[in-house]
């Protein structure tokens, strides 16, 4: 009877050998084995049904040697295999397999009918695994290519970082990688994507080439991309954003790792990786620079420089070198873009930067006067402030109007008009001082002096008017400062304007344009000479009729309308109103001579007088009325003596406040008259001998009056 049981190591044995006697009832088809004592039989895992070939194993199955089966088996538990495994030959031999099988050796084919060289075991998804070529059933549905790595970044590294190789980890062949950086060459290129998030030294994968799945991809360094869009290794990039759709510009490597296969906020994303391990051959040159080959192949031509947006050729080697012949040959473009060479003249010279070349002969250029910093235009001068700045005279022919703003360089050809955009300014530091305008018609031009570029108020002006109610020109000076008030001058050229002359805000006098009269005080003279308010003159006044202008021998003074005083040095001399509305001549007549008053003046009635009788040719020296009701005596320009309207005298005061109030001594002499009673209160001085006395006359009696003495002194 076959016999199973366990030896110290847990192995199964099957042997041959006599029965015991101690049975115990076990169940039907279970194989039996001795119990924990070795003496008792009972239940083990392993079944098998009377007469059939498969053998089932119920619990774990390990083979640490070697095993030969010469059926079919069936194990529903775990396999561990360390030795070898023989099954029966025959094709209905299976071993079936219902927990994990763990191979510790090779599988070996010893009939050669299971396989040959390179194929692979695959399973049918039915429970089966057959062997089968490598190419046909494997690489066409492979998805991702991982390779091993380990991270020594330092720090934590997220998946989908793009990582470059930085060493191995000894035998292993295992790959140590850090954070790739497109803006540094010892971090470039990049091996591929991390698999997953690796901790520091942390092992994992790498994804070379196929689909990173499960991984955000919008946004992408902050954009949010579409399907197919290319992903780049980002210049200073950080875990978790190294990854751009962005590419790197100048003084960066270019490295495409893929392209976005699908696009998510969340971790549901794809990328398509592709890894060359290598960043762009042709490198990312410096703007306009071309690349040229060399032994490196990484080198820009230092001779050459496109402009794209000019299209532009610059020889940048220009005269240096060996080539030193004469030119013979041009360098021109065809109509088909082509560079041809053709015969013809050959332009030389050599000029200086910013000037404007010009031709000096038919064939050199060299320096013109115009300067161009790139922003201002100048003439004469290397440091233009302004869009045109001429240092020095210019001269321009003359431009003829026609309209308000189109002005034409001759008259009779109206086909070369030059158009003037805006106003002539003058500028001083920056700022407009005076101002040439000729855009607008009212007024039609002007010379405007401003007040620190401002013209609201300006400093001034000289225009030129064309409106219908001033036509002429008018020269204005205004006041620095508020209220800004102007002084002016207005030249009239028609009959609608005068000619006016206003003087800090107040028009002091005008010329008629119509009549020729001059009104001084009056906007509408009526006369020659019409004066409104006082007048003075030193001289003479002569009245010359070789004109023969009617009334021109004659001068009338008029009050209200009326004649009050003529002077006619032909007829009647000075012919005063008599107050009845006639003229009356005898008082003057006769002293009348050469316009100078010879005799006495006799003039019945009052003589009318605003201020002052001046002694001719002493205007210090005066007598007149100072204020209503007041007199008042003036000398060497001081008011010597006033009466006011109460009667008092004031001798060096002009408000006396008693009758006579003397600002000084009053010196009193002798008075030798009687005392009488209207001497009373007079006062004198005497001397008589060694004696001087001080007297007032004064009242003794009823009718008695006599000089009282007051104080005397001897000696």
């Amino acid at each position: 009877m076959y016999l199973v049981g366990y030896d110290g190591n847990q192995n199964i044995h099957i042997t041959v050998d006599n029965l015991f006697d101690d049975f115990i009832n076990g169940t039907e088809n279970t194989i039996a084995m001795f119990g924990t004592d070795g003496t008792v039989l009972a239940d083990s895992i392993l079944s098998q049904n009377a007469g059939a070939t498969l053998l089932t194993v119920a619990g774990q199955l390990n083979v640490d040697a070697a095993a030969t089966f010469d059926t079919s088996i069936a194990v529903t538990g775990d396999s561990t295999l360390n030795g070898n495994v023989t099954l029966g030959d025959a094709s209905t031999d299976l071993i079936t397999q219902t927990g994990t099988l763990y191979l510790n050796g090779p599988v070996k084919d010893t009939t050669d009918t299971l396989g040959v060289v390179d194929q692979i075991l695959v399973s049918d998804a039915s429970g089966e695994l057959t062997f089968q070529d490598l190419l046909a059933t494997h690489v066409e549905s492979a998805e991702v290519i991982k390779v091993p790595v380990k991270n020594v970044q330092g720090s934590a590294l997220e998946k989908g970082d793009p990582v470059y190789i930085s060493g191995t980890i000894g035998a292993s062949g295992r790959l140590e990688v850090q954070l790739a950086d497109a803006s540094n060459a010892a971090k470039m290129p990049a091996v591929g994507l991390l698999f997953q998030d690796l901790a520091n030294n942390e092992e994992g994968y790498v994804v070379v080439t196929g689909k990173l799945r499960n991984i955000t991809t919008d946004p992408i360094d902050g954009v949010t991309p579409t399907e197919g869009d290319v992903v780049y290794v980002k210049p200073s990039g950080t875990s978790g954003a190294a990854l751009t759709t962005t590419k790197p510009v100048y003084g960066n490597f270019i490295q495409n790792m893929g392209k976005v296969g699908r696009v998510s906020n969340g971790n549901s994303g794809t990328l398509v990786v592709s890894s060359i391990l290598r960043s762009n051959d042709v490198p990312n040159l410096t703007p306009g620079k071309i690349w040229v080959g060399s032994t490196g192949n990484t080198i820009e031509s230092s001779s050459i420089t496109l402009t794209e947006a000019t299209g532009a050729i610059q020889f940048n080697e220009y005269g240096a070198g060996t080539f030193t012949g004469t030119a013979v040959k041009n360098l021109a473009v065809d109509s088909s873009g082509n560079v041809i060479e053709t015969d013809g003249n050959i332009i030389d010279g050599s000029g200086t930067a910013n000037y404007v070349s010009k031709w000096s002969d038919a064939n050199t250029l060299t320096d013109s006067v115009i300067y161009d910093d790139g922003t201002n235009v100048g003439i004469g001068t290397t440091s233009p402030s302004t869009k045109l700045d001429v240092n020095g005279n210019v001269i321009a022919n003359r431009y003829y109007g026609s309209g308000s703003t189109t002005y034409y360089v001759d008259p009779n050809d109206t086909t070369q008009a030059a158009y003037l955009a805006g106003d002539i300014r003058i500028k001083d530091s920056g700022t407009a001082t005076i101002k040439l305008d000729s855009t607008s018609i009212y007024p039609g031009s002007a010379i405007i002096a401003t007040k620190n570029g401002s013209e609201s108020p300006n400093r001034g002006e000289l225009s030129w008017y064309e409106n219908p109610g001033i036509q002429g020109s008018q020269w204005i000076a205004r006041q620095s400062s508020s209220p800004y008030t102007a002084s002016s001058i207005l030249l009239p050229t028609s009959t609608n304007r005068d000619f006016e002359v206003v003087v800090y805000g107040t028009e002091r006098f005008r010329v008629d344009s119509s009549t020729g009269n001059f009104g001084i005080g009056t906007t509408s003279p009526s006369q020659k000479l019409e004066v409104v308010g006082a007048a003075k003159l030193h001289g003479n006044l002569i009245f010359d009729d070789s004109y023969n202008v009617v009334g021109g021998d004659t001068l009338e003074l008029q009050t209200g309308g009326s004649t009050k005083i003529v002077l006619d040095s032909a007829d009647n001399g000075v012919l005063i109103d008599n107050g009845s509305g006639g003229l009356v001549s005898d008082t003057f007549k006769s002293n009348f001579d050469d316009n100078i008053f010879t005799g006495n003046v006799s003039i019945s009635g009052d003589v009318g007088i605003d201020e002052s009788i001046i002694h001719n040719g002493d205007v210090n020296t005066k007598f007149g009325f100072v204020a209503n009701d007041n007199f008042a005596i003036t000398t060497a320009g001081f008011e010597r003596v006033r009466v006011t309207s109460g009667g008092s005298v004031g001798i060096g005061t002009n408000n006396p406040v008693a009758k006579l109030q003397v600002s000084g001594g009053v010196q009193v002499a002798d008075d030798s008259a009687t005392a009488t009673a209207d001497r009373v209160g007079t006062l004198r001085y005497r001397t008589s001998g060694n004696n001087s006395y001080v007297d007032m006359c004064m009242q003794t009696g009823a009718s008695t009056y006599a000089w009282v003495n007051i104080v005397q002194n001897n000696w």
